[in-house]
Order: structure tokens, then C-alpha cells, then sequence
């Protein structure tokens, strides 16, 4: 079942479609209970087996229990519409995604890619050590939050939203990220994430996936690009980041890096090597020790989460980040 109306959610309102994909409906609601805004995401099916059910509740329970991650978007609640849909409540964040600025505007200049790349890094680091892997990390799932950093959405959601049909049964995948594997029919894991990582940067400065061609052409023309064809770059960009895309892109997953912290640290390296700020990668919660102490009276302190000087990536271990 499919349906163009809002769907009736006890506690939610003033339902207004900001967003729609091919297997769901992104609305801006109020939750009534607390009087904030909520992005509401609804299948547009109501007929889910009972695998897909259960996958869909896994994944809401992956975004929560994650949602302490600056970067990660922030998961309040899900349930079952009165029609049958299932619906997902998230933090609403206005300015919208990574891929919508690439459509209306073009390329984002590399150094902001980069940032957006360790921030979405230090993300996927934490869901992996959670046992979480996205599966579809692209430019439309990474928001832009009120103070300009990325936030990750859409922890295999697509897994339910959408698929796409094979001879050996159903693939889900977004064709202009899918990793070589994917299409292989092979295991993935972390760094099948790290190469949808790669393919979203390159795709923020190129302003177009690495492998996309002709919107109408058949599907298997874009999935043999994507097996057979190496990725082409700006010209312009640094040596290191050039380099570490290309590694991140490998067809082979043994030749990318291991993990999207050992990305992350690379995108530092970029950062670091061309005199920029250094964007922390945020992969654990800060001890309580690393708090900043109160100011004195009458003064106003602020902390930069953008240091300079050498990469850093923090972990949490017995004696705080190391």
C-alpha cells in the first residue's frame, strides 16, 4: 500500500512533506508532548514481512542508541502509523543535506569536504564498534546541523526502504556509492562503508558520483563502471587527499583502508599538510576529565573543536583520550 496523505501519528502534527525518495516520505512535524520540531519518516509501505519488520526496528534501535554522536542524527522515536507505515522521528535539521546543496549550488570546495568527510568518519567508527554498519552512505543521508557540522543519517534504512531486484534475490544498494562486493554478492563490512564514504566526498567536490554516466542508460552499464573503471578526480586537489580517495575507492576491500578511523585519520593528514585546522575525529565520548572547567565570574569561554597542529584522533581508553 502506497499513500500520497500525511499519515495520523498520536503525538505528532501539523504534518508539512519536506522531503520524498522513492520508498518514503520525509515530513517536518510537531511532537506535541515536548513541543519540538521532528523530521518524520514514513514508508510509504505498510506491507512489511516479518524480517523486514524486525529490520526496521533493529535499525531504529542502532540511530538511538547512537544518537549520543555529534555527527550522528539524533533518533527521538518510532512506531507504526494508524494506516500500518512505519515512521521514524528525528531531530529536524532545515538546511537540509550535503547532496541537496550539491544539486542547487555544485561543487563543495575540497577543504569542506574533507571536514564533512572526518566528521562522517568519526560517525561510522562509533557505529562499527557498536557492531553497526550503514550500508548507505551518501550525500543525501549526511545533514547539515545548525552549526554546520555533518550529521549521518539513515543507518540501513534503505536495507527496508528500497532494493533493487537480482536473479539471486534482492540487493539493496544506492547504484551511485555501491561498493565493487556489493555488487559481487560478497560479505560487507566496515570498509565497504569506507569506499561510500570515499565515493561521497569525491562526489561533493566533483559535483557528480565518480562513476555516474547517462541518467537513462541501463542499470548494468553504471554497475560495470563501477566494477571495471577507475574513478576520475579534480585536477586540483592536494596530492594526499587525491591519494587517499583512491585507496578508499579500491576495488579490492583489502586494499582500502581497514577502517573509516584509519580514513578519517588520513582526511587529518590533508587537513594538517595544507595548514587548515585539524577536524577532531570523534569516535568515543569525552571523559569526564576532559570537561572544560567553569570560567571565572565575568568571563565567556568558548571551546575550539577545531585545533590546529598535528592530526589528532581520539580514543577513549583507562587514562582518558589518548
Amino acid at each position: 500500500m502506497t499513500s500520497d496523505a500525511p499519515p495520523q501519528i498520536e503525538g505528532y502534527t501539523d504534518l508539512a512533506e519536506v522531503g520524498r525518495g522513492g520508498f518514503a516520505v520525509v515530513y517536518r512535524a510537531r511532537q506535541e508532548r515536548i513541543g519540538r520540531l521532528v523530521a518524520l519518516k514514513v514508508l510509504t509501505t505498510g506491507h512489511l514481512d516479518e524480517r523486514a519488520r524486525a529490520r526496521f526496528t533493529r535499525e531504529c534501535q542502532a540511530m538511538g542508541e547512537l544518537s549520543w554522536h555529534p555527527h550522528v542524527v539524533a533518533v527521538h522515536d518510532s512506531g507504526t502509523a494508524a494506516d500500518g507505515r512505519p515512521w521514524l522521528a528525528m531531530e529536524y535539521l532545515e538546511r537540509g543535506s550535503l547532496g541537496d546543496r550539491v544539486a542547487a549550488r555544485g561543487p563543495v570546495p575540497w577543504p569542506e569536504a574533507v571536514t564533512a568527510g572526518i566528521e562522517v568518519a568519526g560517525a561510522l567508527g562509533a557505529a562499527h564498534a557498536h557492531g553497526t554498519l550503514h550500508r548507505d552512505v551518501k550525500p543525501e543521508n549526511m545533514l547539515v546541523g545548525p552549526f554546520g557540522e555533518t550529521k549521518l543519517a539513515d543507518f540501513g534504512i534503505a536495507a527496508v526502504e528500497g532494493s533493487v531486484q537480482t536473479t539471486t534475490g534482492r540487493a539493496w544498494f544506492s547504484v551511485a556509492h555501491v561498493a565493487p562486493e556489493v555488487l559481487r554478492g560478497q560479505r560487507q563490512d566496515e570498509r565497504t562503508d569506507v569506499y561510500c564514504l570515499a565515493s561521497s566526498v569525491l562526489t561533493l567536490v566533483n559535483g557528480r558520483p565518480p562513476f555516474s554516466g547517462d541518467p537513462d542508460e541501463p542499470l548494468a552499464a553504471a554497475m560495470m563502471r563501477v566494477l571495471d573503471t577507475e574513478p576520475e578526480l579534480p585536477s586540483d586537489l592536494p596530492e594526499p587527499l587525491a591519494a587517499a580517495l583512491v585507496a578508499a575507492l579500491a576495488k579490492d576491500p583489502d586494499h582500502r583502508p581497514r577502517s573509516a578511523a584509519e580514513l578519517g585519520a588520513l582526511l587529518q593528514e590533508v587537513q594538517a599538510g595544507a595548514g587548515l585546522p585539524v577536524r577532531d575525529l570523534l569516535l568515543t565520548p569525552a571523559a569526564p576529565s576532559d570537561a572544560v572547567p567553569p570560567a571565572p565570574a565575568g568571563e565567556v569561554r568558548t571551546r575550539d573543536r577545531r585545533p590546529t597542529g598535528p592530526a589528532r584522533v581520539l580514543h577513549w581508553g583507562a587514562e582518558g583520550y589518548r
